[in-house]
């Protein structure tokens, strides 16, 4: 069973540059906003007391045009442990407009991928100062 806990229902990040915006155009990447940030889903046993298998997560970040920003995969267990916190790490936000962004949580069975859970958050831009930056990471 997965539990979305302290979901996030509105993320304000400064406007990016116009020249941060064109170099990624050019380079065809989506910009990043400068700020760190995680998605952690929370898994427990249906039965507490009843080991259950191995799975392997599949978390994925949509743009608001649903284009795929970002997406990893992990494998688990609830056969030692009752609960289990996955966590994918974001060094950068990957800014693709504003819009509702969409997480995505899927679990492999039997060789194929089943959406087990998701999250939609809203994305603005914030009134920032001239000097505060937005940072194209480089990879």
């Amino acid at each position: 069973m997965l539990d979305l806990l302290g979901v996030i229902e509105q993320l304000n990040i400064p406007k990016p540059s116009d020249q941060v915006l064109e170099r990624a155009k050019n380079e065809r990447k989506a910009p990043s906003a400068s700020g760190r940030m995680a998605l952690i889903t929370h898994w427990r046993r249906q039965d507490p007391v009843k080991p259950e298998g191995a799975f392997t997560l599949r978390m994925e970040l949509y743009s608001p045009k649903g284009e795929r920003l970002a997406a990893g995969t992990q494998d688990f267990n609830l056969r030692q442990h009752v609960f289990v916190r996955n966590i994918m790490n974001f060094n950068r936000f990957p800014y693709a407009g504003v819009g509702l962004y969409t997480a995505k949580i899927s679990v492999k069975k039997a060789r194929r991928w089943a959406k087990v859970g998701e999250a939609s958050f809203m994305v603005q831009i914030q009134a920032t100062e001239p000097q505060q930056k937005v940072r194209i990471p480089v990879h």
